[in-house]
């Protein structure tokens, strides 16, 4: 089932997210010059269109530039340690490409793979991304590259259902895409059989992006 929502009703929606105290993150022009994906402190400040593309990636949105980790505080010759706020507020990507959306798998795996890094994996639990379908594109883009498309519902769906897949099936592709194991790959392509579309999206990138990623070279297998 389909349903379309306008670019009126969706501003009214980005309103009352922010009036509820919930952060978004969207499109915007903030100064002259080009377009960033920003938080928004109004509806009016997201921009859907006249544009390509943001300038910047909504991976700023889980693994920010700067963050607290800890306070210390001196006290004579003492040393106390004290812990961040802990975060609780809902966060919303709103106008997100297909490509964004899909490079959310790709970080849940870096930040996940030895070391379960705490601040990342809270900040994604409490992240919704909305995509929205790209009406133009230049020289630069490459989502047909890696199995995608300008109006990629996969790429959504990803970041949508990417917590159920932490811990596995997924952890079972991460090795062997690293070492650029294609057999290894193929043969564990079993265990997203219950994932019909994340299985579509592997099985594209292996007939036409693998090329390429295998040039660029990676561990022994």
């Amino acid at each position: 089932m389909s349903e379309i929502i306008s670019q009126e009703k969706l501003r009214r929606l980005v309103g009352e997210w922010i009036s509820a105290g919930k952060r978004v993150y969207g499109p915007r022009r903030p100064k002259p010059g080009p377009v960033l994906y920003a938080w928004l402190k109004a509806a009016d400040e997201l921009l859907l269109d006249g544009y390509v593309r943001p300038a910047n990636s909504i991976k700023e949105v889980v693994f920010p530039r700067h963050e607290v980790l800890y306070s210390y505080r001196l006290e004579g010759k003492k040393i106390s340690m004290g812990e961040p706020e802990p975060l609780s507020a809902e966060r919303i990507v709103v106008g997100a490409r297909p490509c964004d959306a899909a490079s959310l798998t790709i970080l849940d795996h870096v930040f996940n793979w030895d070391y379960k890094d705490s601040f990342y994996n809270r900040r994604r639990e409490l992240t919704t991304v909305i995509t929205v379908a790209c009406s133009r594109h230049d020289a630069h883009c490459f989502c047909t590259s890696v199995g995608l498309a300008p109006d990629a519902v996969l790429a959504g769906y990803l970041a949508g259902v990417v917590e159920r897949f932490r811990e596995s099936p997924l952890d079972s592709m991460t090795g062997p895409v690293a070492r650029r194991d294609r057999a290894s790959v193929e043969a564990n392509l079993a265990a997203l059989a219950g994932e019909p579309r994340l299985t579509a999206l592997y099985q594209a990138f292996l007939s036409s992006a693998w090329p390429d990623f295998e040039k660029d070279g990676g561990d022994s297998a």
